[in-house]
């Protein structure tokens, strides 16, 4: 089973994003509302295979998140997919983004692919 970290704001998203992921069972989902939610997650000990982390959030948005774990050797390696609703948000080079609303295939395929499964 593959571990992914899902960082959003939004509670409906989280929920809806998590179900899908883990309906078949491939794949367990922890949520954090924000990049510092999330970064004290990885800062205790949570290595998850992959990260679906939004751009725009309080507290600590996507980006900032996304430059921390890079400049951290720990989390460095963790691949991290990008979503977003606005159009005028680039993700940081080299990230994947997905779109919202986002279709399931779309999202299956970007956590396979992050993943290497």
């Amino acid at each position: 089973m593959k571990h992914i970290l899902l960082v959003e704001d939004n509670e409906d998203i989280q929920i809806s994003l998590r179900d899908a992921l883990e309906e078949d069972g491939a794949y367990s989902v922890m949520t954090a509302g924000n990049g510092a939610e999330a970064l004290a997650l990885l800062e205790r000990g949570e290595r998850p295979n992959m990260m679906l982390v939004d751009l725009l959030m309080p507290v600590m948005d996507g980006v900032e998140l996304i430059d921390r774990m890079r400049r951290d050797a720990r989390f460095a390696g963790i691949p991290v997919v990008v979503l977003s609703a606005a159009s005028i948000t680039s993700p940081p080079p080299g990230t994947p983004l997905l779109r919202k609303p986002i279709r399931y295939e779309a999202l299956l395929g970007a956590v396979q692919k992050a993943c290497g499964c």
